[in-house]
């Protein structure tokens, strides 16, 4: 099992701090994350750059048996420019991430900045299985250094 490192700036153009609304491009960054881990039962790291990224949609990532994904940001003082900041331009009270599954997954050095309008921003949520009485509480996650 090699690690499998996504650079988010290089591979899908995100550009921190320029106004732009990245949900599609975070989005397909965490898709191809997920199916790493998931097809290829490597581990994959997703990076996302310093700075400011705008999104507008529930940023959802997906685990599963083979476990889920780990993001990466850059930690500054968690508010400065050298820091990776999600900010949330979606609507009223929407929720700002979703980590499915997210067994054995990781997020550090990322900050939520839900503009005072995200209902709320992280929620790690269970299991999905076929049969309902398999469903379980995702667990071994990791939340570092996050603010």
């Amino acid at each position: 099992m090699a690690l499998v490192v996504i650079d988010a700036a290089s591979t899908y153009g995100i550009k921190p701090g320029d106004g732009k609304d990245y949900t599609e491009e975070l989005q397909a960054a965490c898709i191809k994350a997920s199916k790493v881990v998931d097809q290829e039962h490597d581990p994959c790291q997703l990076v996302l750059p310093p700075g400011p990224i705008n999104h507008s949609q529930t940023l959802v990532v997906r685990g599963s048996s083979a476990g889920a994904p780990w993001l990466h940001g850059s930690y500054g003082d968690g508010f400065d420019l050298q820091s990776t900041k999600l900010v949330w331009k979606g609507s009223q009270d929407v929720l700002q991430f979703y980590g499915e599954s997210f067994n054995r997954g990781r997020i550090w050095d990322i900050a939520f900045d839900g503009q005072d309008k995200a209902g709320r921003n992280i929620h790690i949520g269970g299991n999905k299985f076929e049969d309902p009485a398999q469903l379980k509480a995702s667990s071994g996650f990791r939340l570092q250094r996050l603010k």
